[in-house]
């Protein structure tokens, strides 16, 4: 990197600091939560995100950048995760808010579930909720995952075979014509070179396309 572009990354650095967590705090302290506890007078008292982070340990307070990944673990007790917390995901397929919608509607499905009022609402049947809402979302989460990550290979690949490799998968999935139109915009875009011992002939020419 040059001078500047490192500077810059740098700074970046600094946001994922430990010293970031009090101004992440800040920022969302006073956002509102829904706290079931009497308040005295037979009411639901009003609490923050302020209220639970101050009940919480420090030392578990962290501001993490996320990586491009799909994790396996996605709840835990009576803590569930959905979004980028579990399957982020490059944005060139443009999918990431599409399946945290898609995780929110799944998840909520499988606790209205619990509300059928045959059964008590217990720990063991809460965790049942969340393992089949993971069961549910996971298969296509994985598949946006790796098609997100395909998809930025192929825009921005940092060498020539992503270009190459990712388009020949991109092209076997569509319809002929549209592979079709595809290739010759490709071909277009390539060098044209005289071809050996024919005189005022033209063909493309690359590694990727042989002549001929």
């Amino acid at each position: 990197m040059d001078e500047k572009t490192a500077k810059e990354a740098r700074f970046r650095n600094s946001e994922w600091s430990p010293e970031s967590n009090e101004k992440m705090i800040q920022k969302i302290r006073n956002f509102p939560i829904k706290h079931y506890g009497d308040d005295g007078e037979g009411k639901d008292e009003q609490r923050t995100l302020g209220d639970l982070i101050d009940a919480t340990d420090p030392a578990l307070i962290s501001k993490v950048f996320l990586e491009v990944k799909l994790y396996e673990t996605w709840h835990h007790g009576r803590t569930v995760l959905i979004g980028d917390a579990v399957h982020k995901m490059q944005p060139s397929a443009g999918q990431g808010a599409v399946n945290t919608m898609e995780d929110a509607v799944i998840l909520a499905n499988c606790l209205y579930d619990l509300s059928d009022g045959k059964q008590p609402v217990t720990t063991k049947r809460i965790t049942e909720a969340f393992q089949d809402y993971r069961e549910q979302r996971y298969p296509h989460a994985k598949f946006q995952v790796e098609n997100s990550t395909k998809m930025s290979r192929t825009l921005s690949g940092q060498v020539r075979c992503d270009f190459f490799l990712i388009t020949s998968y991109v092209v076997a999935a569509q319809p002929r014509g549209v592979a079709e139109s595809f290739l010759a915009d490709l071909i277009s875009l390539l060098p044209f070179i005289s071809r050996p011992g024919k005189k005022d002939s033209s063909v493309v020419s690359s590694t990727a396309c042989p002549s001929g």
